[in-house]
């Protein structure tokens, strides 16, 4: 999940946490 920024699966929890690099 370290491309967060690059992949736009985001959208699905980007609700929350639009950049899960965690």
């Amino acid at each position: 999940m370290a491309e967060a920024h690059s992949v736009p699966w985001f959208p699905a929890w980007g609700v929350s946490m639009p950049e899960p690099v965690s």
